[in-house]
Order: C-alpha cells, then sequence, then structure tokens
C-alpha cells in the first residue's frame, strides 16, 4: 500500500471535463492498494490519516486533526 497524502484549501476531481468530486479544506489522498493488503491494513490507514494532527488550532499551531478541523476528503 502507498499513500500520498497532502492537505488543501480545495481539491477537484475532473474526468472528461467533468467534476465528479470537489472538496473544500480537508485533505487529497493519491492512494495504491494491492491484493497483499489486508482489510486490518486499510482500517489501520484510514484511522491514521483521520487522527494526523496536521490543521491549524487557533493559535496556528499544527494540532487539530481532519475530524476536529471538520475538514473534507478526496481520495484518487
Amino acid at each position: 500500500m502507498k499513500v500520498v497524502i497532502q492537505r488543501v484549501l480545495e481539491a477537484s476531481v475532473v474526468i472528461n471535463n467533468q467534476t465528479v468530486a470537489d472538496i473544500k479544506s480537508g485533505l487529497l489522498i493519491l492512494l495504491g492498494i494491492v491484493n497483499e493488503d489486508s482489510t486490518e491494513d486499510i482500517d489501520w490507514l484510514c484511522n491514521k490519516i483521520i487522527n494526523l494532527r496536521i490543521f491549524p488550532d487557533e493559535n496556528n499551531v499544527m494540532n487539530r486533526s481532519l475530524l476536529e478541523a471538520q475538514g473534507e476528503i478526496i481520495v484518487v
């Protein structure tokens, strides 16, 4: 399993000039999964991602998770 995570102010996925997904503040995730990856691996990764403390708090310190920041996610 490979994953690239980018914090974004906005992101969208466009296919054949048609927007199929868009978000405001949150995470853009590029994800690669192979047959050897288990459901447990995917569950662990999802939990890890939503709890990363990479969003600024009221003091502009990266101290809030995606859940606390009420951010959105696009997975490609």
